[in-house]
């Protein structure tokens, strides 16, 4: 799969990060192992949806961000 980590370096439009991400869940199998590293505002929720739609999950949407569950920032 290194041809997808090649292509998915550097600058993407967001149309062409969710239809890599899309095209990148149809070509999963199964056991492999995905790290996601960038900060906040990088893309990373963006892309998982778009990777759970061409894997087929039903909603999509309901992807988190863990960020702001691990995150949380209180005035004062």
């Amino acid at each position: 799969m290194g041809e997808y980590a090649d292509a998915l370096a550097g600058e993407l439009t967001l149309e062409q990060l969710t239809a890599r991400a899309r095209a990148l869940g149809r070509a999963l199998q199964g056991g492999e192992v995905l790290l996601l590293d960038g900060p906040m505002g990088a893309g990373k929720t963006t892309f998982t949806r778009a990777l759970a739609e061409g894997l087929g999950v039903d909603d999509p949407r309901q992807v988190r961000s863990p960020t702001f569950a691990l995150c949380v920032e209180h005035p004062g």
